[in-house]
């Protein structure tokens, strides 16, 4: 028997450049040509199929129920360790159970009796639902665009504007009114931050450039390294005067801490000296 309201589509899938029709699955061929014969104003639409290599057919395991243009839900075929099952899933089911998807069932007419019980066009609260729903989502989704375009705006302005501000530090702190307790604090500790930010990039580029000494304290003896140059062991009454008196000044902090325009302290034996550093 023919149903013109079962949709089956012809698939490529074995190389060989023919285009076969599928079929219905025999687990579900009885449950999908039941439901298409009590339900005429349903179109059955095939949305997954398996390529059987064997024989060379196709079977349709899922079907998306359309009522015209209305998805009402679906039917397909589960795997279970014991065999197939008939899952049954629309929206009224996702509401009703907190985890899983769709029912599932090994009989047919339980199959039948829950595509009767929950499929049918939404009422105007599920439409209602399903409207607010996809709002919350657009929502989510547009913000999410729009704040990344905003950082991504921002980023290419962001060492402009630290620039500015930083050059017209006084004039912007006074064009802050009433800031507030956070961004008080922020105005107080930013002059700090920035110069902390510049050192440390001043230092990373030295490093980069191979224009810093590597600092090395083993017991008496001090280990020094310019960039790719030959390594140096010297005592301290050997090392250059700038290496001494920096190594001096960083022995004072704490480690991973920056003095501007010296160095790096690592740890209490390695050191980054910059160059002619200390007046």
């Amino acid at each position: 028997m023919t149903y013109v309201n079962i949709e089956l589509k012809e698939h490529d899938r074995f190389g060989d450049g023919i285009k076969r029709q599928s079929m219905i699955d025999p687990f579900l061929k009885d449950l999908v040509e039941q439901l298409a014969l009590k339900y005429p104003q349903w179109t059955f639409v095939e949305t997954s199929v398996t390529a059987m290599a064997t024989d060379k057919v196709i079977h349709a395991h899922r079907f998306d129920i359309k009522d015209k243009r209305e998805v009402l839900g679906s039917i397909d075929k589960d795997y279970a360790s014991g065999g197939y099952r008939y899952r049954i899933d629309n929206h009224r089911i996702q509401g009703m159970r907190e985890r899983g998807c769709g029912m599932k069932t090994i009989h047919l007419n339980k199959a039948l009796k829950h595509v009767d019980k929950f499929f049918g066009r939404k009422n105007v609260d599920e439409k209602f639902k399903e409207a607010k729903d996809k709002v919350k989502s657009t929502i989510y989704q547009i913000d999410n665009e729009k704040a990344w375009a905003l950082k991504h705006s921002w980023s290419a302005l962001e060492q402009q504007a630290q620039t500015f501000i930083y050059s017209n530090y006084e004039e912007f702190t006074a064009s802050v009114i009433t800031p507030g307790a956070r961004a008080s604090e922020a105005i107080k500790e930013l002059p700090s931050k920035l110069n902390e930010h510049h050192a440390m990039q001043h230092i990373d580029s030295m490093f980069k450039n191979n224009n810093a000494f590597i600092v090395f304290i083993d017991g008496v003896n001090y280990s020094v390294q310019k960039g790719e140059d030959p390594l140096e062991i010297k005592q301290s009454d050997e090392l250059p005067d700038f290496i001494r008196r920096a190594v001096g000044l960083l022995k004072l902090v704490e480690d991973n801490q920056v003095i501007s325009d010296v160095g790096l302290r690592v740890n209490e034996t390695t050191f980054l000296v910059l160059p002619n550093n200390v007046s």
